[in-house]
């Protein structure tokens, strides 16, 4: 946060600040403008006058708008409203593991337990025939003094973690626990005079474990910012909770030799070591400088034959606590690898600012000297009519500046809003709680100027709020009640008029279009690339308010999606799936069609809140799936689909129809038509095809048919997203085909239209992974009914069983004969 003066400095003036200059500039104009009209300009000029009260309110205006960006955005409350404005760094520049480390990062925060955790992808082949399988190989190795249930269980709850944050085409074996490679040391160490040989003892165990398993070492933000690490660096990667892992030296590599050399260096370092003499390795190693160590092995060094001396070379009487220099040794461990303030200092303090109250105004006509007559209790009561008329006339010219200075302030205390992609929530008037008048979210605010000096006399529309309920209520309090009705309602002829002359309803919807543009390019997205996408697939009143509002259902969720963009679904806390029917043959009510009314007009705060994901949505979908819903809306399209189904099945004559399958029915009163086509029957509302429905058995479609149809269309809308993904790397059967398949249903006419496919591949070109291989695969009705079926089995058996996924591999037309895969 920048730092700003609290004392006069001698300089120039800003334009903005300067009464003289803007007093010059305004002359100069009515120069240019009035030409020999005006001839007097002089400060005793009534003209002059009025110039200079106004350039005196242009100065405040500049001194609010030099205000500190943070005072600005500082509510009422003393506080910056983030939620719906702005993400906290925290949150934005964080992400789910994409690399190796992150999920090593992961694993040390969730599981301190854990001391050290090495991933390695799997490969099909050798050398530049070698394939990636999508697996990853892991091994893990624990704190001695980690509690629980022992190291199978660990190693589980491992697994369930990382495949719980894997990505698309990701899949993790079990983690297996290294095996200790036990290497013996032999050699003398000999001590300075003041040493003692007990805390020689545990630095030298403390060397020994860090050189075989180097620590992860966890610090706090300042502490890597001083470091000279930047922000995006130190939030590379996922949130932690422990304190962040970054930095060179912060995650270590697997150590894979043990060298000698390396070890006596180490040691020499020790305080308390004065030399080391012979070290040497004993054992089947005697003779070696340099171990080698294997992929599933972690060294176990034993100091038990080094001989500790004094620099008189007497060996020194160790005292036999093996057990309690191993306990103090690994808390020493623990205590060297987490800085003090990496749980505490975890991420900037956010900005704060000081209430300004920018949009209180005050009127010109209040600095106006008393002999203009203009001001607060200028005039007395007993002034000649004619005299309050002209001050009236004098008042009334003035308004129309002051309304546009109260305007520009408004403008400015309203920056917070400009930033916000939250929706309007829908204005109820004090006089009628029960009434609300549709949500409107301008970009050119204004405020009204009930405070200026006599401004009842000067604004119309009190006149409909003049009524009375008392007839001993004499005018004057008739007239007070009324002008009080009409402040207290947001409705006024004031107000509309106001907001009438600021901006029409097309014209505020446009620029807030644009303005949601600029945010989602602030977040990275190309907004320009989705709006064909949004046309197509989304209808809220107009094409400007559509893209409002699925932009800013898009920022909304624009951090949980950023955060886990290549995200997979979580195949141990997904819900189970139903099966095709079952939602319907147990009575529950179907999904309502159609965006959540209120007064006949769109909820937008409802169908926010409806479109905001959850952790839930993230363990049943991957991310590519969310927004592939929030952008293409194929799921609502589909329950569209369900309830025009629906429609024609309750009809007595559409089922009498299919009996007789004689030429088209129309549905009474609507665009709705059913025509044979082949086998099938071709559904489409006025002359746009919606949908193909097949004869599953016989050559005639039959109610069981519609049904059938009807129960695979609510299936893909509700239980999924309109489509089924399905991962490769989840197919035991085929491992060594990376990659996903996703199904849509070809009978669905959307489906088959070219522009479609083309947004479809802009998905794919913005959103999906691009080590990942993606195949799009459209099924029938039929081939979908069987695909479906054996998907639904898999999938809600966490062991996924080999011969589901056997199947599913050959429904997918993926190759056979691949090797079994990994299990869990």
């Amino acid at each position: 946060m920048a730092e700003h003066s609290t004392y006069i400095v001698d300089a120039p003036l800003p334009e903005a600040l300067d009464f003289a200059a803007l007093k010059t500039q305004g002359i100069d104009w009515l120069k240019a403008m009035v030409g020999q009209t005006w001839s007097n300009y002089n400060d005793s000029d009534p003209g002059v006058t009025i110039l200079e009260q106004l350039c005196y309110a242009l100065t405040e205006l500049g001194y609010c708008a030099g205000f500190p960006i943070e005072d600005v955005l500082t509510g009422v409350d003393g506080r910056i409203r983030y939620q719906g404005q702005f993400f906290e760094p925290r949150q934005i520049l964080t992400c789910s593991p994409v690399t190796v480390d992150d999920y090593r990062r992961l694993v040390h925060d969730r599981m301190p337990e854990v001391q050290a955790l090495y991933l390695r992808p799997e490969f099909l082949g050798e050398g530049a025939a070698a394939r990636p399988t999508g697996r990853y190989l892991s091994w893990l190795q624990l704190a001695a003094l980690a509690p629980g249930s022992g190291p199978d269980k660990r190693a589980e709850q491992v697994h369930r973690l990382l495949n719980g944050h894997r990505n698309l085409g990701e899949w993790f074996a079990t983690p297996k626990v290294l095996e200790p490679r036990t290497i013996r040391l032999g050699g003398t160490l000999v001590l300075t005079l003041d040493a003692n040989p007990l805390r020689v003892r545990s630095a030298v165990r403390q060397v020994l474990r860090e050189y075989a398993v180097a620590p992860v070492l966890r610090r706090g933000y300042q502490q890597l910012r001083g470091q000279g690490l930047e922000a995006d660096e130190i939030f590379n990667g996922p949130a932690l909770e422990q304190g962040w892992i970054a930095g060179d030296d912060a995650l270590p590599d697997k150590t894979t030799v043990i060298n000698l050399f390396e070890l006596a260096t180490r040691l020499r370092a020790v305080e308390g070591v004065g030399q080391v003499s012979g070290l040497v390795f004993l054992g089947s190693d005697a003779g070696q400088n340099i171990i080698a160590i294997a992929e599933p092995q972690v060294a176990d060094l034993q100091d038990d034959a080094l001989v500790l001396l004094h620099s008189n070379q007497q060996p020194l009487r160790e005292p036999a606590q093996d057990d309690a220099l191993r306990f103090l040794g690994q808390l020493h461990e623990a205590h060297q690898a987490r800085s003090v303030e990496a749980t505490v200092d975890l991420c900037p303090p956010l900005p704060h600012g000081r209430y300004r109250d920018i949009e209180n105004y005050y009127s010109v006509q209040n600095t106006f000297p008393d002999s203009y007559g203009i001001g607060l209790n200028s005039l007395s009561s007993d002034a000649p009519q004619p005299r309050v008329a002209c001050a009236r006339q004098l008042k009334g010219y003035l308004l129309v500046f002051d309304q546009l200075l109260a305007n520009q302030f408004s403008q400015l205390a309203h920056v917070p809003e400009l930033f916000s992609f939250a929706p309007p929530a829908p204005v109820r008037a004090a006089e009628a709680p029960g009434l609300s008048y549709p949500p409107f979210q301008p970009t050119y605010y204004s405020q009204p100027l009930y405070e200026v000096p006599d401004a009842m006399a000067l604004l119309r529309g009190a006149k409909a709020f003049r009524y009375q309920t008392d007839p001993q209520q004499s005018a004057r309090l008739l007239e007070h009640q009324a002008w009080q009705r009409l402040r207290r309602h947001p409705g006024n002829v004031y107000q509309h008029g106001l907001r009438s002359l600021m901006e029409s309803d097309a014209e505020a919807q446009a620029r807030r279009d644009r303005m949601l543009s600029h945010l989602m390019a602030r977040h990275g997205d190309q907004a320009g690339l989705y709006d064909a996408m949004i046309k197509a697939s989304h209808w809220y009143g107009s094409d400007a308010r559509t893209r409002c509002v699925v932009k800013s259902l898009w920022l909304d969720n624009c951090q949980t999606l950023s955060s886990r963009r290549t995200r997979a679904f979580d195949p141990y806390q997904a819900r189970q799936l139903p099966l095709p029917g079952q939602r319907r043959r147990a009575g529950q009510a179907p999904r309502k069609v159609g965006p959540p009314l209120v007064d006949g007009q769109l909820n937008e705060a409802a169908l926010r809140d409806q479109a905001r994901l959850t952790p839930g949505d993230f363990a049943d979908f991957s991310a590519f799936e969310l927004k592939l819903d929030l952008l293409l809306g194929l799921a609502s399209h589909l329950r569209l689909l369900c309830a025009k189904l629906s429609s024609l099945l309750a009809r007595a004559d559409f089922r009498q129809w299919l009996g007789d399958a004689g030429g088209t029915y129309c549905l009474p009163g609507g665009d709705l038509k059913v025509s044979p086509e082949g086998t099938g029957h071709r559904l489409y509302e006025g002359a746009q095809p919606l949908l193909r429905v097949a004869a599953l058995a016989g050559a005639r479609v039959t109610p069981g048919d519609y049904l059938a149809c009807l129960d695979q269309l609510d299936w893909l809308a509700n239980a999924r997203k309109g489509l089924v993904l399905i991962e490769h790397p989840l197919l035991q059967g085929a491992q060594g085909k990376p990659g996903a398949t996703l199904v849509f249903p070809a009978y669905v006419e959307r489906v088959a239209q070219a522009d479609f496919a083309s947004h479809l591949q802009t998905l794919f070109d913005e959103h999906w992974p691009a080590h990942v291989e993606v195949r799009r695969l459209d099924m029938s009705q039929v081939a979908l009914r069987a695909l479906v079926s054996h998907y639904v089995t898999w999938h809600n058996q966490q062991a996924r069983p080999a011969e589901q996924a056997a199947v599913l591999a050959r429904l997918l037309g993926l190759h056979k004969g691949m090797e079994a895969g990994h299990g869990r």
